[in-house]
């Protein structure tokens, strides 16, 4: 049984893909500061770390809005 609606299936399966290639390019990301040898700005860290947390937000309003 499908627990999403037929909206909101093609959208979590995007998000879901979205995800995995995110989670790659953050793996990139990490090799590339390991080689370079060199950490991320904070800055950079600050801004992404923010949109994750937004993202997070309005999954959890998702989750409890029924």
């Amino acid at each position: 049984m499908n627990p999403h609606t037929v909206r909101q299936q093609p959208v979590i399966l995007r998000l879901q893909a979205l995800l995995e290639e995110s989670l790659a390019v953050s793996d990139a990301v990490f090799d590339n500061t390991l080689e370079d040898v060199k950490p991320l700005p904070k800055s950079t860290y600050a801004f992404l770390s923010y949109k994750l947390k937004e993202i997070d937000q309005i999954l959890r309003l998702s989750a409890n809005e029924m």
